[in-house]
């Protein structure tokens, strides 16, 4: 079963209260301590992998 067809049979307010239960909250957990050297990394990794999932979406709908 694919993730779409959970939605399928469902009113509209029904799947909005179903996908917002779905989507964990954002907790901070603690503290990182990590380097300038290692935010600027982590940063830079972020920006690579937003560009290639953007080209990988890109991709699919053509």
């Amino acid at each position: 079963m694919a993730y779409g067809d959970i939605y399928k049979e469902l009113t509209v307010e029904e799947k909005e209260k179903m996908i917002k239960a779905d989507i964990p909250k954002f907790r901070s957990t603690g503290k990182a301590n990590l380097s300038k050297e290692k935010l600027e990394q982590g940063k830079k990794d972020l920006f690579r992998l937003m560009k290639e999932f953007d080209n990988d979406l890109k991709d699919e709908e053509e």
